[in-house]
């Protein structure tokens, strides 16, 4: 079994991002007409890819960031 955290998702922010773009302001009178729009959002040609500007090298050290204080909580 696995557990997959529900709000931490990335599949939520899919969702939420589809229906911001897809879904909001729309009027679907049936499961179909909502299944059509969603689709022919994927199918836009609205995409590009997504275009790195580091290195693999660069990122792990762009991730460490200097402690800024020395509290022990």
């Amino acid at each position: 079994m696995h557990y997959a955290q529900t709000s931490g998702s990335w599949s939520n922010m899919v969702e939420i991002f589809i229906t911001r773009q897809a879904i909001r302001g729309g009027t679907h009178r049936s499961v179909a007409d909502l299944t059509n729009a969603i689709q022919r959002f994927i199918d836009g040609e609205r995409c590009e890819p997504f275009l790195w500007t580091k290195t693999a090298e660069e990122i792990p050290a762009k991730a460490k960031r200097p402690t800024t204080s020395n509290t022990r909580h």
